[in-house]
């Protein structure tokens, strides 16, 4: 059985997002993706310019991917604070759900890749401005809010991953509602 375009670049991001999360980005040598999706070098090649172009298309796959999860069930008739919950939550579970998924992005946000990338949402940036405007929210600037809400989820994940803590129900409903305390006027 044949497979497509679509699949072979699928089984080529689940290989290297594998090995990656194994290994690291300079662990990771084409060779090895190639070996692991049982594929030849030359299809990687053929699908991808070089690695890092590979790394790149990996990183934009996933982070489509959590802005669909992140945005899951947001109306602009909800309440801002059931809005800000559902964000957290969403995000939170998402990255909880794909461990290896967390651990690249991380590694990506903090990696010469990232360089040229930009990370904004504006449709969260423009929530966060809309809530300042209805005086919901403390005038932070915004790229200060969102890192100290990404902080606490990506703490709370990275203890989960470990092993150091286990981020049930209780723990996230705690650490939302901080953040939501910190946060609101």
């Amino acid at each position: 059985m044949a497979i497509n375009k679509l699949e072979k670049r699928l089984i080529i991001f689940e290989k290297t997002l594998e090995l990656i999360s194994e290994n690291g980005f300079h662990g990771t040598p084409v060779s090895k993706i190639a070996d692991a999706a049982n594929l030849s070098v030359g299809t990687i090649y053929r699908y991808f310019k070089n690695k890092d172009e590979l790394i790149r298309e990996l990183y934009n796959h996933i982070k489509q991917k959590k802005y669909q999860a992140l945005m899951t069930n947001d109306t602009q008739e909800k309440p801002i604070r059931e809005r800000f919950f559902n964000f957290w939550f969403n995000l939170t579970n998402y990255y909880l759900s794909n461990p290896k998924e967390f651990l690249f992005i991380e590694q990506y946000i903090y990696s010469p890749y990232s360089q040229n990338n930009d990370e904004k949402n504006i449709q969260l940036e423009k929530f966060f401005q809309y809530a300042q405007q209805q005086q919901v929210l403390k005038l932070i600037p915004i790229d200060v809010m969102i890192s100290f809400i990404q902080g606490s989820i990506s703490s709370l994940v990275k203890r989960h991953v470990s092993g150091i803590a286990h981020a049930d129900s209780n723990a996230k409903q705690c650490a939302v509602n901080c953040c939501w305390d910190a946060i609101k006027l």
